[in-house]
């Protein structure tokens, strides 16, 4: 399993999870997928808050530059 810049699994990982959990049962196999793919979308919502973040600390630099 491999990991990009910021340390999220890819997606190619969570397949490969996914098939060797399926050996034990399929029940499993679904219900692990789907934390992954939960994992992702909280990834991907610290991304946006992140970037809201970084904009607003901008913009007050930009106001004091202004004043």
């Amino acid at each position: 399993m491999e990991r990009d810049k910021m340390g999220n699994w890819k997606l190619h990982a969570t397949l490969i999870v996914s098939t060797v959990v399926s050996m034990d049962c399929g029940v499993s196999q679904t219900i692990y997928h789907v934390t992954m793919e939960q994992r992702r979308i909280a990834n991907r919502r610290q991304t946006i808050f992140r970037r809201a973040r970084r904009r607003m600390v901008l913009t007050r630099k930009w106001v004091k530059a202004q004043i």
